[in-house]
């Protein structure tokens, strides 16, 4: 996923070590698959 795609979401800074997950919607745009949600894990 581009950076900017997750600056997109508003998602700007991770703390180090933090899981992120992504869900992909490859259908979503196209220019190609598009992260569709961000989920911090604990």
């Amino acid at each position: 996923v581009r950076e900017n795609a997750i600056q997109t979401q508003g998602l700007r800074v991770l703390e180090t070590n933090q899981k992120v997950s992504f869900e992909i919607d490859s259908e979503s745009d196209i220019r190609g698959p598009q992260a569709t949600k961000v989920c911090i894990i604990n």
